[in-house]
């Protein structure tokens, strides 16, 4: 009985901390890629993004939703950081690999649909790549502070 008892609080305990280690990766990852996403598609490739989508279905900076981009941010961090935890990555480099990888297969695989059903994406493939390696950019950034961020957290001692 007691084997039982202190088994399940040590599972439990664990439990918690990789809890603790995925929501703290899942934020900081938020706040990465918020900004990221600014500099990256707001600032540097604002130009190139507008003279190379369909207009018609584009939003004005001052209609955009941010509560809704922000949504957006928290799932990528959240997905990043849970791939993060399952493959038990502890670091920086290994955090930026895994962002990389799927953030440009996830974009890849959504903007090669969108640019075989509709016509948002009149720039061509050249506008397929750019964003692919826009947001892989992201992603890598947002994985190596989620990993980074994880690390540490899962290092810290515990407090009581």
């Amino acid at each position: 009985m007691w084997y039982f008892c202190i088994n399940h609080c040590l599972t439990l305990n664990l439990y918690i901390m990789k809890t603790k280690q995925v929501l703290f990766g899942t934020i900081t990852g938020t706040v990465a890629m918020f900004m990221l996403g600014w500099v990256i598609y707001g600032i540097a490739l604002s130009g190139y993004m507008e003279a190379n989508s369909n207009a018609a279905v584009s939003r004005p900076p001052e209609q955009m939703s941010f509560p809704a981009l922000i949504l957006s941010n928290l799932m990528w961090a959240l997905l990043i950081s849970l791939i993060i935890d399952w493959t038990n990555t502890r670091s920086a480099g290994g955090g930026a690999k895994i962002g990389a990888i799927t953030g440009a297969l996830a974009i890849l695989g959504f903007d090669l649909t969108m640019y075989a059903t509709t016509t948002l994406y009149s720039g061509g493939v050249t506008m397929l790549l750019v964003d692919t390696i826009g947001f892989a950019v992201m992603t890598c950034v947002t994985g190596a502070v989620a990993g980074w961020v994880m690390n540490k957290s899962a290092a810290a001692p515990a407090t009581a």
